[in-house]
Protein backbone atom coordinates (compact mmCIF):
# COMPACT_ATOMS: atom_id res chain seq x y z
CA UNK A 1 0.00 0.00 0.00
CA UNK A 2 2.77 2.46 0.99
CA UNK A 3 4.06 1.29 -2.10
CA UNK A 4 1.77 2.09 -4.21
CA UNK A 5 1.10 5.44 -2.60
CA UNK A 6 4.70 6.07 -3.20
CA UNK A 7 4.86 5.49 -7.21
CA UNK A 8 1.51 7.72 -6.94
CA UNK A 9 3.05 10.65 -5.27
CA UNK A 10 6.06 10.23 -8.17
CA UNK A 11 3.72 10.38 -11.01
CA UNK A 12 1.73 13.09 -9.69
CA UNK A 13 5.64 14.94 -9.60
CA UNK A 14 6.24 13.56 -13.05
CA UNK A 15 3.38 15.38 -14.07
CA UNK A 16 3.80 18.66 -12.42
CA UNK A 17 7.54 18.18 -13.83
CA UNK A 18 9.12 18.25 -10.16
CA UNK A 19 11.74 15.75 -8.90
CA UNK A 20 11.17 13.77 -6.31
CA UNK A 21 14.65 13.61 -5.48
CA UNK A 22 15.00 17.22 -4.99
CA UNK A 23 16.15 18.27 -8.43
CA UNK A 24 14.35 19.76 -10.96
CA UNK A 25 15.27 19.44 -14.89
CA UNK A 26 11.66 20.94 -15.84
CA UNK A 27 12.26 24.33 -16.61
CA UNK A 28 15.45 23.25 -18.31
CA UNK A 29 13.74 20.79 -20.75
CA UNK A 30 10.37 22.16 -20.60
CA UNK A 31 10.55 24.02 -23.86
CA UNK A 32 11.64 20.73 -25.42
CA UNK A 33 9.27 18.30 -23.63
CA UNK A 34 6.63 21.09 -24.89
CA UNK A 35 7.99 20.78 -29.09
CA UNK A 36 8.02 17.17 -28.48
CA UNK A 37 4.54 17.27 -27.47
CA UNK A 38 2.96 19.19 -30.17
CA UNK A 39 4.84 16.99 -32.42
CA UNK A 40 3.35 13.66 -31.07
CA UNK A 41 0.03 15.66 -31.10
CA UNK A 42 0.23 16.83 -34.42
CA UNK A 43 1.54 13.69 -36.57
CA UNK A 44 -1.50 12.33 -38.60
CA UNK A 45 -1.63 9.62 -40.05
CA UNK A 46 -0.38 9.96 -44.11
CA UNK A 47 -1.60 6.86 -45.55
CA UNK A 48 -5.06 5.45 -45.33
CA UNK A 49 -5.62 1.84 -43.73
CA UNK A 50 -4.57 -0.98 -46.13
CA UNK A 51 -5.63 -4.41 -44.49
CA UNK A 52 -5.42 -6.19 -48.54
CA UNK A 53 -1.88 -6.99 -49.58
CA UNK A 54 -1.74 -5.99 -53.35
CA UNK A 55 -4.34 -3.89 -55.10
CA UNK A 56 -5.12 -3.93 -59.07
CA UNK A 57 -2.45 -1.08 -59.57
CA UNK A 58 0.27 -2.90 -58.63
CA UNK A 59 -0.25 -5.90 -60.94
CA UNK A 60 3.03 -6.69 -62.89
CA UNK A 61 1.80 -9.10 -65.64
CA UNK A 62 -1.01 -11.74 -66.29
CA UNK A 63 1.11 -14.65 -63.94
CA UNK A 64 2.54 -12.31 -61.73
CA UNK A 65 -0.76 -10.50 -61.20
CA UNK A 66 -2.75 -14.04 -60.65
CA UNK A 67 -0.23 -15.20 -57.64
CA UNK A 68 -0.58 -11.89 -56.24
CA UNK A 69 -4.39 -11.97 -56.26
CA UNK A 70 -3.99 -14.98 -54.47
CA UNK A 71 -1.49 -13.72 -51.96
CA UNK A 72 -3.42 -10.71 -50.96
CA UNK A 73 -6.51 -13.11 -50.46
CA UNK A 74 -5.19 -14.99 -48.39
CA UNK A 75 -2.85 -12.97 -46.06
CA UNK A 76 -6.29 -10.85 -45.83
CA UNK A 77 -8.29 -13.58 -44.31
CA UNK A 78 -5.13 -14.32 -42.24
CA UNK A 79 -4.94 -10.83 -40.76
CA UNK A 80 -8.75 -10.20 -40.67
CA UNK A 81 -8.50 -13.02 -38.18
CA UNK A 82 -5.59 -12.25 -35.81
CA UNK A 83 -7.38 -8.85 -35.94
CA UNK A 84 -10.51 -10.42 -34.36
CA UNK A 85 -9.54 -12.87 -32.03
CA UNK A 86 -6.17 -11.23 -30.55
CA UNK A 87 -7.70 -10.20 -27.18
CA UNK A 88 -7.15 -6.68 -26.20
CA UNK A 89 -8.33 -3.90 -23.58
CA UNK A 90 -12.03 -2.75 -24.89
CA UNK A 91 -11.29 1.03 -24.14
CA UNK A 92 -7.70 2.05 -25.31
CA UNK A 93 -7.56 -1.28 -27.80
CA UNK A 94 -4.51 -2.23 -26.66
CA UNK A 95 -3.59 -6.06 -26.56
CA UNK A 96 -3.35 -7.62 -23.35
CA UNK A 97 0.15 -7.46 -21.87
CA UNK A 98 1.35 -4.94 -24.43
CA UNK A 99 0.75 -2.12 -22.25
CA UNK A 100 3.39 0.38 -21.40
CA UNK A 101 4.96 0.61 -17.94
CA UNK A 102 6.39 2.87 -15.30
CA UNK A 103 8.09 2.21 -12.21
CA UNK A 104 9.08 4.77 -9.70
CA UNK A 105 12.25 4.65 -7.79
CA UNK A 106 15.42 6.06 -7.54
CA UNK A 107 16.99 9.85 -9.19
CA UNK A 108 18.11 7.50 -11.97
CA UNK A 109 15.79 7.28 -15.25
CA UNK A 110 16.01 4.64 -17.54
CA UNK A 111 14.07 4.72 -20.50
CA UNK A 112 13.13 0.90 -22.29
CA UNK A 113 11.89 1.05 -26.63
CA UNK A 114 10.95 -2.40 -27.59
CA UNK A 115 11.55 -3.47 -31.14
CA UNK A 116 9.27 -3.34 -34.54
CA UNK A 117 6.13 -5.04 -34.86
CA UNK A 118 6.12 -6.18 -30.82
CA UNK A 119 5.48 -4.64 -27.74
CA UNK A 120 7.13 -3.46 -24.38
CA UNK A 121 6.45 -6.78 -22.81
CA UNK A 122 9.63 -8.07 -24.83
CA UNK A 123 11.57 -5.64 -22.27
CA UNK A 124 9.60 -5.70 -19.73
CA UNK A 125 11.35 -8.16 -17.28
CA UNK A 126 14.30 -6.29 -17.97
CA UNK A 127 13.12 -3.40 -16.86
CA UNK A 128 10.97 -4.81 -14.05
CA UNK A 129 14.40 -5.82 -12.90
CA UNK A 130 15.73 -2.53 -13.22
CA UNK A 131 13.79 -1.01 -11.15
CA UNK A 132 14.46 -3.31 -8.38
CA UNK A 133 17.70 -2.66 -8.25
CA UNK A 134 16.84 0.92 -7.51
CA UNK A 135 16.15 2.68 -10.99
CA UNK A 136 12.79 4.44 -12.31
CA UNK A 137 11.77 2.86 -15.23
CA UNK A 138 9.76 3.91 -18.25
CA UNK A 139 8.98 1.93 -21.02
CA UNK A 140 6.98 3.29 -24.32
CA UNK A 141 5.11 1.52 -26.45
CA UNK A 142 5.11 2.98 -30.34
CA UNK A 143 2.86 4.33 -31.94
CA UNK A 144 1.21 1.70 -34.50
CA UNK A 145 2.63 -0.88 -31.88
CA UNK A 146 0.21 -3.28 -29.73
CA UNK A 147 -2.85 -2.84 -31.62
CA UNK A 148 -3.22 -3.80 -34.97
CA UNK A 149 -1.24 -4.36 -38.30
CA UNK A 150 -3.06 -1.85 -40.19
CA UNK A 151 -2.49 0.98 -37.51
CA UNK A 152 1.64 0.32 -37.79
CA UNK A 153 1.50 0.40 -41.63
CA UNK A 154 0.22 4.13 -41.36
CA UNK A 155 3.38 4.81 -39.30
CA UNK A 156 6.27 5.45 -40.20
CA UNK A 157 9.72 5.87 -38.33
CA UNK A 158 9.46 9.33 -37.54
CA UNK A 159 6.55 8.79 -35.20
CA UNK A 160 8.32 5.90 -33.42
CA UNK A 161 11.09 8.25 -32.64
CA UNK A 162 9.50 11.26 -31.57
CA UNK A 163 7.60 8.85 -28.94
CA UNK A 164 10.98 8.04 -28.00
CA UNK A 165 11.92 11.68 -27.68
CA UNK A 166 8.64 12.36 -25.57
CA UNK A 167 9.73 9.45 -23.31
CA UNK A 168 13.36 11.05 -22.64
CA UNK A 169 12.24 14.39 -22.13
CA UNK A 170 9.59 13.57 -19.66
CA UNK A 171 12.14 11.21 -18.03
CA UNK A 172 14.61 13.72 -17.87
CA UNK A 173 12.45 15.99 -15.77
CA UNK A 174 12.33 13.90 -13.29
CA UNK A 175 15.48 12.35 -12.82
CA UNK A 176 18.51 13.72 -12.83
CA UNK A 177 20.29 10.92 -15.34
CA UNK A 178 18.64 9.45 -17.61
CA UNK A 179 19.53 6.32 -19.56
CA UNK A 180 18.49 4.39 -22.50
CA UNK A 181 18.04 0.46 -23.11
CA UNK A 182 17.08 -0.14 -27.04
CA UNK A 183 16.31 -3.33 -28.38
CA UNK A 184 16.19 -4.30 -31.74
CA UNK A 185 14.50 -1.51 -34.18
CA UNK A 186 14.35 0.27 -30.34
CA UNK A 187 18.31 -0.06 -30.25
CA UNK A 188 18.36 1.80 -33.81
CA UNK A 189 15.88 4.73 -32.70
CA UNK A 190 18.00 4.84 -29.01
CA UNK A 191 21.16 5.89 -31.35
CA UNK A 192 19.47 8.82 -33.16
CA UNK A 193 18.17 10.04 -29.64
CA UNK A 194 21.97 9.81 -28.37
CA UNK A 195 23.05 11.64 -30.99
CA UNK A 196 21.06 14.01 -30.30
CA UNK A 197 20.19 13.88 -26.51
CA UNK A 198 22.62 13.80 -23.50
CA UNK A 199 21.94 9.83 -23.09
CA UNK A 200 23.27 9.09 -18.92
CA UNK A 201 24.12 5.33 -20.33
CA UNK A 202 23.30 3.40 -24.00
CA UNK A 203 22.41 0.08 -23.87
CA UNK A 204 21.70 -1.88 -27.61
CA UNK A 205 20.33 -4.83 -27.49
CA UNK A 206 20.52 -6.73 -30.99
CA UNK A 207 20.55 -3.71 -32.77
CA UNK A 208 19.09 -3.23 -36.43
CA UNK A 209 21.83 -1.84 -38.84
CA UNK A 210 21.72 -4.24 -41.25
CA UNK A 211 19.27 -7.83 -41.85
CA UNK A 212 20.90 -11.15 -41.98
CA UNK A 213 21.90 -11.88 -45.00
CA UNK A 214 22.36 -15.43 -46.09
CA UNK A 215 24.51 -17.23 -49.09
CA UNK A 216 21.15 -18.45 -50.75
CA UNK A 217 19.17 -15.70 -50.59
CA UNK A 218 20.97 -14.38 -53.95
CA UNK A 219 20.22 -11.24 -53.18
CA UNK A 220 20.15 -9.04 -49.82
CA UNK A 221 17.36 -9.08 -48.01
CA UNK A 222 17.81 -4.80 -48.36
CA UNK A 223 16.86 -5.35 -52.14
CA UNK A 224 14.17 -7.53 -51.75
CA UNK A 225 12.37 -5.00 -50.23
CA UNK A 226 13.10 -2.48 -52.73
CA UNK A 227 12.04 -5.08 -55.16
CA UNK A 228 8.38 -6.11 -53.60
CA UNK A 229 7.29 -2.59 -53.06
CA UNK A 230 4.98 -2.51 -55.24
CA UNK A 231 2.96 -6.02 -54.61
CA UNK A 232 4.20 -7.27 -51.06
CA UNK A 233 2.40 -5.18 -48.65
CA UNK A 234 2.47 -7.51 -45.31
CA UNK A 235 4.34 -10.59 -44.87
CA UNK A 236 3.14 -13.78 -42.28
CA UNK A 237 5.92 -14.43 -39.62
CA UNK A 238 5.73 -18.14 -39.29
CA UNK A 239 7.19 -17.97 -35.59
CA UNK A 240 5.76 -15.53 -33.32
CA UNK A 241 9.24 -14.77 -33.04
CA UNK A 242 12.83 -15.38 -33.29
CA UNK A 243 13.59 -16.93 -30.68
CA UNK A 244 15.24 -20.67 -29.72
CA UNK A 245 13.69 -20.76 -26.54
CA UNK A 246 10.50 -22.80 -26.74
CA UNK A 247 8.64 -21.97 -24.01
CA UNK A 248 9.51 -18.11 -24.52
CA UNK A 249 8.36 -18.45 -28.47
CA UNK A 250 5.24 -19.70 -27.94
CA UNK A 251 4.62 -16.96 -25.13
CA UNK A 252 5.84 -14.34 -26.93
CA UNK A 253 3.27 -11.58 -27.81
CA UNK A 254 3.90 -9.33 -31.62
CA UNK A 255 1.84 -9.02 -34.69
CA UNK A 256 2.23 -12.16 -36.93
CA UNK A 257 1.41 -10.13 -39.83
CA UNK A 258 3.92 -7.56 -40.48
CA UNK A 259 3.77 -4.20 -42.80
CA UNK A 260 6.62 -3.67 -44.92
CA UNK A 261 5.81 0.09 -45.75
CA UNK A 262 7.50 0.87 -42.58
CA UNK A 263 10.31 -1.03 -42.61
CA UNK A 264 10.94 0.09 -46.44
CA UNK A 265 10.64 3.43 -44.64
CA UNK A 266 13.20 2.31 -41.83
CA UNK A 267 15.66 2.00 -44.19
CA UNK A 268 15.96 6.16 -44.18
CA UNK A 269 16.56 5.94 -40.11
CA UNK A 270 19.34 3.58 -40.48
CA UNK A 271 21.01 5.73 -43.30
CA UNK A 272 20.92 8.79 -40.80
CA UNK A 273 21.97 6.67 -37.96
CA UNK A 274 25.05 5.23 -39.54
CA UNK A 275 26.07 8.92 -40.42
CA UNK A 276 25.57 9.85 -36.54
CA UNK A 277 27.55 7.12 -35.15
CA UNK A 278 30.64 9.40 -34.77
CA UNK A 279 28.36 11.42 -32.89
CA UNK A 280 26.96 8.58 -29.99
CA UNK A 281 29.15 9.69 -27.46
CA UNK A 282 27.31 8.37 -24.58
CA UNK A 283 28.81 5.33 -22.57
CA UNK A 284 27.73 2.63 -25.07
CA UNK A 285 27.10 -1.48 -24.44
CA UNK A 286 25.80 -3.30 -27.39
CA UNK A 287 24.95 -7.38 -26.64
CA UNK A 288 24.15 -9.17 -29.68
CA UNK A 289 23.85 -13.24 -30.59
CA UNK A 290 25.79 -14.42 -33.53
CA UNK A 291 22.75 -16.97 -34.38
CA UNK A 292 20.45 -13.93 -34.66
CA UNK A 293 18.45 -14.41 -37.81
CA UNK A 294 16.98 -11.24 -37.63
CA UNK A 295 19.58 -8.79 -37.69
CA UNK A 296 23.51 -9.26 -38.41
CA UNK A 297 25.88 -9.35 -35.59
CA UNK A 298 28.17 -7.12 -38.43
CA UNK A 299 25.39 -4.11 -37.84
CA UNK A 300 26.55 -4.67 -33.94
CA UNK A 301 30.21 -4.41 -34.69
CA UNK A 302 29.76 -1.55 -36.95
CA UNK A 303 28.08 0.49 -34.22
CA UNK A 304 30.66 -0.52 -31.62
CA UNK A 305 33.62 0.46 -34.14
CA UNK A 306 31.93 3.82 -35.72
CA UNK A 307 30.55 5.31 -32.36
CA UNK A 308 32.27 8.26 -30.75
CA UNK A 309 32.35 6.91 -27.69
CA UNK A 310 35.03 6.52 -25.37
CA UNK A 311 33.78 3.85 -23.05
CA UNK A 312 32.18 1.45 -25.06
CA UNK A 313 31.72 -2.88 -24.94
CA UNK A 314 30.20 -5.26 -27.29
CA UNK A 315 29.25 -8.44 -26.13
CA UNK A 316 28.52 -11.29 -28.57
CA UNK A 317 26.14 -14.29 -27.63
CA UNK A 318 26.16 -17.98 -28.39
CA UNK A 319 22.63 -19.52 -27.69
CA UNK A 320 19.84 -17.18 -28.63
CA UNK A 321 18.58 -15.69 -31.38
CA UNK A 322 16.97 -12.46 -32.17
CA UNK A 323 14.85 -11.35 -29.11
CA UNK A 324 18.02 -11.85 -25.97
CA UNK A 325 15.85 -10.28 -23.70
CA UNK A 326 13.62 -13.84 -23.69
CA UNK A 327 15.70 -16.28 -24.59
CA UNK A 328 18.72 -19.02 -23.87
CA UNK A 329 21.13 -16.20 -22.95
CA UNK A 330 18.83 -13.67 -20.66
CA UNK A 331 20.02 -14.14 -17.76
CA UNK A 332 23.68 -12.82 -19.34
CA UNK A 333 21.99 -9.93 -20.77
CA UNK A 334 20.44 -8.95 -17.85
CA UNK A 335 23.43 -9.55 -15.80
CA UNK A 336 25.50 -6.96 -18.54
CA UNK A 337 22.87 -4.32 -18.79
CA UNK A 338 22.55 -3.83 -14.94
CA UNK A 339 26.35 -4.33 -14.70
CA UNK A 340 26.40 -1.28 -17.07
CA UNK A 341 24.08 1.08 -15.87
CA UNK A 342 25.84 1.22 -12.54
Amino acid sequence: MARGRAADAVVNLVTAGRSPWGRSRGPACAPQVAASERRREARTPRHRVRTSSVGPETIGGPVIGLVSRIYAELIQRSLEKEIATAPRDPVTGVLRGAEPFFHAAGPHGCLLVHGYASTPAEVRPLGELLASRGFTVQGVLLPGHGRTPPELERTDWEDWYHEVEYGFLRLSKTCPRVSVVGFSTGATLSLHLAANHPVERLTCLSPWLALRHRWFYLLTPERYLELSRERIHYVKKPLPGNINDRAARRAYLSYRHIPLRPVRGAMELIDKVRSELPQVRSPLLIVHSRGDQTCSPDGAQEAHDRAGATEKKLVLLDRSNHVITLDHDRARVEEEVVAWMR
